[in-house]
């Protein structure tokens, strides 16, 4: 029998209302205590070991859909708690309506982002709105000392790249193009969603997965200014908190404007890999439109001012194609 989806946070397992604050320069952080996340909260926890590409589409959903989410950088948003916990439990349920109900012995199966997004949308009371625009991927270097910060520009290059293409589509074509953009990132087969909101212009993280023994689910954010800040303290808490220094990034990029595909070209045109002799394949950035490869020229973006911090050091295939078997909790 499939499970009825949650309507309030109230119904949802109880858990202390209290979040650690961390501020780290321009980044404002809050540690969710451990039993506030995927594989521990909530009514349908059980079906939560595996679920969080489901709950990331299903938050940034929610989010598109309130009147207003974000209010300031240093502030939890007021429907933190709301929003994040239903998003857990509809996405745990969605995870055992469709999966688990129909395929017990494929506990530990991750969907990518095209399956989950019809595995929401056969629940038709979720009523999902959200479109992917476009997806690219993204190939690291583990071993390389600077991966942290060489990653976190690469991701930002993708990321400012695309968000110019998004903003002026809207100014070239005079639509009144949403308030919001997402970005689903999936790293090791965990999936966190980053949400750009332009009215407010701040950019926020959340990541729904258990982190360390003490700490639940982590909601970062700052303002979209600042994005570099919250990329190398993303990549960075992979390594420090799951020792995971992935090899391969997929970011499927969505958005609640109908038709986006069809009607703004992918911002990313395609990743160029090169190999000189005696040398590592070195990973080169292709934009889509003139306009950017103009303010982008020789693929050579200026590099952003990264904070000082950010110069403190501390593999698989990608999951739109192949299944992804996760090997941890939560």
């Amino acid at each position: 029998m499939a499970h009825e989806f949650s309507n309030s946070f109230e119904r949802s397992t109880p858990t202390s209302r209290m979040a650690i604050h961390e501020q780290i320069d321009n980044l404002n952080i809050w540690w969710f205590p451990r039993d506030f996340c995927q594989s521990r909260f909530g009514e349908f926890q059980q079906s939560g070991t595996n679920s969080c590409t489901l709950i990331s589409l299903i938050l940034a959903d929610k989010v598109a859909k309130a009147e207003r989410f974000y209010h300031r950088v240093a502030e939890l948003p007021p429907r933190g708690w709301e929003l994040f916990g239903n998003a857990m439990n509809d996405g745990n349920n969605v995870y055992h309506n469709v999966i688990t109900a129909h395929t017990p012995l494929a506990r530990n199966l991750n969907l990518n982002i095209p399956d989950a997004i019809s595995a929401i949308r056969s629940q038709h009371k979720m009523n999902f709105r959200l479109e992917e625009w476009f997806y690219t991927h993204m190939e690291a270097d583990p071993s390389n000392p600077m991966y942290n910060r060489n990653v976190a520009m690469q991701l930002s290059r993708i990321f400012q790249i695309t968000l110019q293409v998004f903003q002026q589509a809207g100014t070239t074509s005079g639509r009144d193009m949403t308030s919001h953009l997402f970005a689903a990132i999936i790293a090791d087969s965990r999936t966190v969603m980053m949400t750009f909101d332009f009215r407010a212009s701040i950019v926020a993280l959340f990541d729904s997965h258990q982190h360390g023994r003490d700490a639940g689910a982590v909601f970062a954010q700052c303002t979209i200014q600042n994005m570099d800040d919250l990329l190398f303290w993303f990549i960075s808490m992979l390594h420090n908190v799951y020792s995971s220094r992935p090899a391969l990034f997929e970011i499927s990029f969505l958005s609640s404007q109908p038709g986006v595909a069809k009607r703004i070209p992918p911002a990313i045109k395609k990743w160029q890999t090169t190999r000189q002799p005696d040398k590592k394949a070195t990973t080169r950035l292709q934009p889509a439109w003139e306009l950017v490869e103009v303010i982008h020229s020789q693929h050579h973006p200026v590099s952003p001012k990264w904070p000082a911090w950010c110069h403190q050091q501390s593999h698989q295939s990608p999951s739109r194609h192949f299944g992804c078997q996760a090997s941890w909790p939560g």
